[in-house]
């Protein structure tokens, strides 16, 4: 009995008027997710940037590939160390800094070890979010992972909105949600969500 619908993307709107076909006929208006003002003007802290550089003992000629959020199970943060550890064999300048925490950090931890690549990849846990873009600063690269799920088909990521306003090239699965504002890859590079293979090749292409 509404009188109207709020959806967050298209893809959300038709996923829902297919599973409630009366709610199709209904006044309805798509509202993306959006970020506040404070974050565009967070600011890089240079002492704050210098530590990390330090700490991680990374330099001017390491490629750094970061994530940041959730460990979650779509996460795919396990298939991005994958995509690493097979990127490592020709480009040994790589160096991967995962931050923050969730279900999925063993997993990720003994993927690690299984591919023997503790030396290229840093885990630096949980972190303030006004440190998020000072840890972008240091990065060539930013890498949202996400295995498929419907979630991400109807929803763009907060995290894929922070990777944007780094400035950075970012990599991101190819959702229906996403598509919607990355057309033709003019946002960012595109890869098959839950496809290793894909990852490694958007990685590798960014990369170069």
């Amino acid at each position: 009995n509404a009188n109207g619908f709020v959806f967050a993307s298209k893809a959300m709107q038709e996923f829902y008027c297919k599973l409630y076909p009366k709610i199709a006929s209904a006044k309805s208006v798509i509202i993306p997710y959006v970020l506040s003002p404070d974050t565009v003007s967070q600011p890089v802290d240079a002492g704050l940037k210098k530590e990390l550089l330090n700490n991680l003992n990374l330099h001017e000629n390491n490629l750094v590939i970061l994530f940041a959020g959730a460990f979650k199970k779509t996460g795919g943060i396990p298939d991005l160390i994958r995509a690493v550890s097979n990127l490592v064999q020709e480009q040994k300048q790589i160096r991967l800094v995962l931050v923050g925490d969730g279900m999925t950090m063993n997993e990720c931890k003994a993927v690690v070890k299984e591919k023997a690549v503790d030396e290229y990849v840093h885990f630096v846990g949980r972190t303030p979010y006004q440190h998020l873009r000072t840890y972008q600063d240091i990065a060539t690269l930013i890498v949202c992972p996400d295995r498929m799920n419907v979630y991400s088909d109807l929803i763009i990521h907060v995290k894929y909105l922070d990777a944007l306003l780094s400035g950075k090239i970012v990599v991101n699965g190819s959702f229906k949600s996403v598509k919607e504002i990355n057309v033709n890859d003019s946002l960012s590079v595109s890869f098959e969500p839950s496809d290793v293979a894909s990852l490694i090749s958007a990685i590798d292409y960014s990369l170069k």
